[in-house]
């Protein structure tokens, strides 16, 4: 039982901590992206319980079921319910391949992958932007915007695959 009180007064000092650092940020963006997850937090546990999703991420581990990513509210809180997140692109790493879900961290076990290892060996780290930095100009509306999700999923596909292809080299 105290355990369990434990890790509540983690998570509620975790939660005020967050609050605290969004009221004190120099941006309003900060302040936003703080009530965004915790709506996105709010509204995934009323729709499905945590240890539900933790089974299915666990099922999606066995039959290598990728994650899948959204920006939007709604996508945020339903990208990982089964029968609402196959409208949901498929999340990509910098090098445009999907995540596959690991709920056991600190027992998996790595594959080799020679690509991988030379990352690892020297060192390196590729970067994936943020869909928030990415703009385009609309030429219907005549204004500049930030990526969509599909439009965002594309550019990390193909570009994470050239990024990939020129490491290879």
């Amino acid at each position: 039982m105290q355990t369990s009180r434990a890790m509540l007064d983690n998570t509620a000092l975790t939660n005020l901590a967050g609050l605290l650092d969004a009221l004190n940020a120099e941006n309003l963006g900060s302040f936003q992206s703080f009530w965004q997850k915790m709506g996105v937090s709010m509204a995934k546990s009323a729709i499905y319980p945590k240890l539900i999703e933790q089974t299915v991420q666990a099922i999606d581990k066995l039959t290598d079921t990728p994650r899948r990513d959204s920006n939007t509210f709604w996508g945020k809180v339903l990208k990982d319910v089964p029968i609402a997140r196959n409208g949901y692109n498929t999340l990509l790493n910098a090098v445009g391949e999907p995540v596959q879900y690991d709920p056991v961290v600190m027992l998996g076990t790595a594959k080799e992958d020679k690509f991988w290892q030379f990352i690892v060996d020297n060192n390196a780290y590729i970067g994936k932007p943020s869909q928030k930095s990415l703009k385009v100009y609309d030429d219907i509306n005549e204004v500049e915007r930030f990526l969509d999700d599909d439009e965002y999923f594309d550019y990390i596909r193909l570009s994470g695959s050239a990024i990939k292809e020129r490491i290879e080299k």
